[in-house]
């Protein structure tokens, strides 16, 4: 589907470099998705001004586009030259693509940070078993995350124990039917609701884990651990406004059980979607999605969606059926003309990439004329405001993001 600018306003052209706070509608309900290619971070903008983060998706080098944005957010009118402070930071689960920069995060707001979210049993003892598995399977770097992220949750902990304990801040456990925060604004009564995860999920990942360690400890081959089996889910209500942000929770498999646990209890519609996982299709529930309805759907690569990784040409065509479908950063798929098309960009190949990736560009965007990866790609987003009716007020892409459609003739590709 693509924007017609009734149910999804058409966003602004050329596409801008980058979002800014004046691309967000005052006194909405609003949320930017920073998807460089790799992982998500998230700043929700709450009506009354409340800036909350969710996630953090890179560690900064030259450039963090979170930090940026909310640099911009803090000269905005109205603010009157006080630091910004943040209502809440929340790390949905410890998988590096989704807590990267988030320690650096906490550390540049010590003492403006009013409440910590994260799932239950991803503390000390969490880091000390990463560091153990890091170092019985360091022959086999494709099982482990690099050094650097391990030190980057490590700080997550430390920096979230320091601003409950010296700074105040109130912590809450992110987990299904966790009220994490209530009020009126606008007139309206706001709430945000964990939908996830399910605690015995919890206690399996823990177990999961204390397990492939304790075989390696006695010398056995790695076995699997997924992190985003620990994964949780926001709901944020406003009137009757709904955005669901999905983290990475996957469907039933096993013993887990995921959204299975928790979908019953997620009230639709939902205008708009953070897809879980990078939109794979192990993370996709059909029934809640057909409940839900949402208007919009957003979506961030693994990995810049090469090889295998989500999100994949069929799984965008299938929710592209019913809904507007954003990608926050290009997806470099295997040329094909059946492949889902980027609606405002023109096709054309990256200086450098593989000659069989097709990737998306911008004829009259600046970032077009920036060497992609890097920093080029790092602000990537796409940005959505709401009001309290659940009307999307505005929608607005920036860097490589885009609306994504299936191609001719194959809108009935499941």
């Amino acid at each position: 589907m693509i924007p017609d600018g009734t149910r999804v306003p058409k966003p602004p052209q050329p596409i801008p470099e980058r979002i800014l706070p004046s691309h967000l509608a005052p006194q909405s309900l609003s949320v930017v998705v920073f998807g460089p290619g790799h992982g998500e971070a998230i700043v929700v903008v709450l009506p009354d001004g409340t800036v909350g983060v969710v996630d953090g998706c890179r560690e900064p080098t030259v450039l963090d586009p979170v930090r940026e944005f909310l640099e911009e957010l803090s000269r905005e009118p109205g603010r009157q030259g006080q630091p910004l402070r943040l209502g809440f930071v929340c790390m949905t689960h410890p998988h590096e693509d989704h807590y990267r920069g988030l320690g650096r995060l906490l550390e540049a707001f010590r003492g403006r940070v009013e409440r910590v979210w994260r799932t239950p049993d991803v503390g000390d003892r969490y880091v000390r078993s990463w560091l153990q598995f890091l170092k019985h399977t360091q022959k086999d770097r494709r099982l482990t995350p690099e050094p650097d992220d391990v030190e980057g949750l490590a700080r997550i902990m430390a920096e979230m124990r320091l601003a409950t304990q010296e700074h105040g801040a109130k912590f809450l456990q992110l987990q299904h039917r966790m009220q994490l925060m209530e009020g009126v604004m606008e007139g309206h009564p706001i709430r945000i609701l964990g939908c996830g995860p399910a605690s015995r999920d919890l206690d399996t990942a823990q177990i999961t884990l204390l397990g492939v360690l304790k075989g390696l400890k006695r010398g056995r081959k790695p076995g699997h651990f997924d992190p985003n089996a620990a994964s949780g889910a926001l709901l944020i209500e406003w009137g009757q406004a709904r955005v669901l942000l999905a983290g990475d929770l996957l469907c039933r498999k096993g013993s887990f059980q995921g959204w299975e646990e928790v979908c019953d209890d997620i009230p639709g519609p939902v205008q708009v979607i953070k897809a879980a996982h990078h939109a794979s299709l192990g993370a996709h529930h059909d029934a809640l999605w057909t409940r839900l309805q949402p208007t919009l759907a957003i979506v961030t690569p693994f990995l810049h969606a090469k090889g295998r990784q989500p999100p994949r040409p069929k799984q965008i065509t299938r929710l592209s059926r019913d809904s507007v479908v954003a990608i926050t950063s290009e997806p470099r798929w295997r040329r094909a003309s059946t492949h889902p098309r980027p609606v405002f960009g023109t096709s054309r190949m990256r200086r450098g990439a593989d000659p069989q990736v097709t990737t998306g560009g911008f004829a009259n965007n600046a970032m077009s004329q920036v060497p992609t990866g890097g920093e080029a790609d790092a602000r990537n987003a796409v940005a959505v405001s709401l009001d309290a009716t659940g009307k999307l007020l505005r929608f607005v892409l920036a860097g490589r993001a885009d609306v994504y459609e299936p191609s001719a003739g194959t809108y009935g590709t499941p």
